[in-house]
C-alpha cells in the first residue's frame, strides 16, 4: 500500500467513525428528549446511563473530528477546533460538517493524483514495449 492510498483509507475511516458517534449521539439525545417531554417513560438509572452514552458518544465524534483535521489541515487547525468544540457545542457540529466536505475534496484530489499516476505508469509502459 502506497503512501496514496494509506492517506485515503485513514480519511475513510476516521470520516466513517465520526458520522457513526454522531448518529449514535443524536439517536440518544431523541430518546432523552422524548422521556423530558413525557412521551417515553424510563427509570432514572437508564436516563443517566443513555445521558453518559450521549455525552460519550458527542465527545467521541469531537475526537474523530479533531483527528480528521489533523490529517486534512495540520495540528493547528486540530487544536482550534478541539478548543473551541468543548467551548462551543455548536462549533463541534459545525466542524464536522467543514471537515466532512474537506475530507471529501481531500478524497477526490488523492483519487485523481493516482489516477494520474496510473496513467503516467501505463503510458511509461506503452513506450517500453
Amino acid at each position: 500500500m502506497n503512501e496514496n492510498q494509506r492517506l485515503q483509507q485513514i480519511i475513510r475511516l476516521r470520516r466513517k467513525a465520526m458520522w457513526v458517534m454522531v448518529v449514535i449521539s443524536l439517536v440518544l439525545a431523541l430518546v432523552l428528549g422524548a422521556v423530558q417531554y413525557g412521551h417515553l417513560t424510563l427509570a432514572e438509572g437508564m436516563v443517566r446511563y443513555l445521558f453518559t452514552a450521549m455525552m460519550s458518544t458527542g465527545f467521541a465524534a469531537v475526537v474523530f473530528m479533531v483527528m480528521l483535521a489533523y490529517v486534512l489541515r495540520g495540528w493547528g487547525w486540530a487544536l482550534v477546533l478541539l478548543v473551541f468544540s468543548m467551548v462551543v457545542p455548536v462549533v463541534g457540529l459545525i466542524g464536522i460538517v467543514m471537515m466532512n466536505f474537506q475530507a471529501t475534496m481531500r478524497l477526490r484530489a488523492l483519487q485523481a493524483e493516482a489516477e494520474r499516476k496510473a496513467a503516467a505508469l501505463a503510458a511509461a509502459d506503452e513506450d517500453d514495449a
